[in-house]
This record gives C-alpha cells, structure tokens and sequence, in this order.
C-alpha cells in the first residue's frame, strides 16, 4: 500500500528527534551537554505550499550517483484538501490551516539524469483539469481521471494553494 503524505511529513520532517549521546544539545543557562528533543513547528503558513517528495537518492554503486525512488505517495487532490494544522506552533492561529491542490510535477524516468517532466495543473475559475507536456495542447482529464493520472510514482513537485 503507498505511504500517505501526511504519515512522509509526520515521520519525516516535522518528526520529534531526540538529541543524545554524541549529539547533546548545549544547554545555554548551564552550558553543559544535555539530552534533549527538537521537532520543527510551523509558525505561519504560506499562500503556495510546495511539496518536493524525494524521489532521487544517492547511490554510490551506479555510474550516475543517483537512483530513482519508484515508491507511490498519496497526497490529497480533487475535493480532498491538505490540513497542516497538526504541524503548528501549540494555539497558533493561522486562520485556514488547509490547502487545495492546483498543480503536480511529474518526472518520468530512470535518474535525476534522463527523463521528461510533464505537469497536471488546475484551472481554477472552471476547476479543471489539464495535462501539460511538450510539444503537445494541453489535454482536459475527465474528472474520474485525476486521482490515478496524478497520484502515482511519478508525481515529484505539489504545489498547494491555501484556502481562505
């Protein structure tokens, strides 16, 4: 089954990690070593969220230094919305805590070296949908479309727009 993109941002970026050993933190009333937690809140929210999901690692043992990660993400999209609201500073108020999906990055290819991008995007006065890919007029998808031709491996860049 995919991973979802809130369990990526929860166990990933916004994860309590805990400073020991090796890697205590200096205590600035005490100045000595101590154990101690960090995690990353969010204080303000942007307009646009964008979303890079790692797709390419470093790999020592191919010739390109790179490989590509094929792991499918499900992210919110159509009517589903992306609420951020768990990853905040402690009663913050933000207003609107939750995002509406306008655009997708795709990459298609083997290495951060060769491929083709294409993009879905939304045309927001008529909530459409279009494919973008070069050399071609952008298609309209079917409303049914859109979960399947977006959230698959190949979706790299989300770009999210906050709702009032």
């Amino acid at each position: 089954a995919p991973v979802t993109l809130m369990e990526c941002l929860g166990h990933g970026l916004f994860n309590t990690e805990t400073l020991n050993e090796d890697n205590k933190w200096t205590c600035s009333l005490c100045k000595q070593k101590v154990r101690a937690t960090k995690q990353i809140r969010l204080s303000k929210l942007p307009n646009v969220l964008v979303v890079q999901l790692k797709r390419f690692e470093w790999d020592k043992l191919t010739s390109a230094g790179t490989t590509k990660k094929h792991d499918c993400v499900d992210f919110p999209c159509g009517l589903e919305r992306l609420d951020v609201r768990q990853f905040l500073v402690e009663n913050m108020n933000v207003g609107s805590s939750k995002y509406r999906l306008t655009a997708v990055v795709r990459h298609h290819g083997k290495s951060m070296h060769q491929g083709h991008y294409t993009a879905v995007a939304r045309h927001q006065p008529r909530d459409q949908w279009h494919l973008f890919d070069d050399g071609t007029t952008p298609v309209q998808l079917e409303p049914g479309e859109l979960h399947k031709t977006i959230v698959n491996k190949s979706a790299y860049l989300l770009v999210y727009q906050k709702e009032a």
